[in-house]
């Protein structure tokens, strides 16, 4: 490896502008964009727009996915998963689904995934 290539690459020759981003990895995104942090969240968690959009869909998959796991009791104690197999509890099912709907306890987006995992 070429010697000037190896100082340029030690922390001790490195810019302002260098350690301000290993401090804070989001500010060159930020700085892109030129603007303030949404959240406190974002701002002490310093996690930049895309792994904070991943992190929210990994969630709202996970927890899809225990909705659809566990039973409920407007399903005669059947998951969604199981009501969704049989007529009665497709009906129950649809119940559920549009009560959920119009109280919004679920976002559109949650109730769509739930919908296309269950073949509505």
């Amino acid at each position: 490896m070429d010697p000037e290539r190896e100082d340029a690459q030690s922390p001790a020759k490195w810019s302002l502008r260098e350690w301000f981003r290993l401090a804070f990895p989001e500010a060159r995104m930020r700085v892109a964009t030129r603007r303030m942090p949404r959240d406190w969240f974002e701002l002490l968690t310093r996690i930049p727009i895309l792994e904070r959009m991943v992190i929210k869909r990994f969630v709202e998959n996970l927890t899809c996915e225990q909705w659809l796991n566990e039973p409920h009791r407007e399903l005669e104690g059947m998951n969604p998963r199981a009501a969704s197999k049989e007529v009665h509890g497709r009906a129950l099912l649809e119940a559920l689904l549009t009560r959920i709907a119009r109280a919004r306890e679920k976002t559109p987006r949650e109730m769509r995934r739930i919908r296309k995992h269950l073949d509505l």
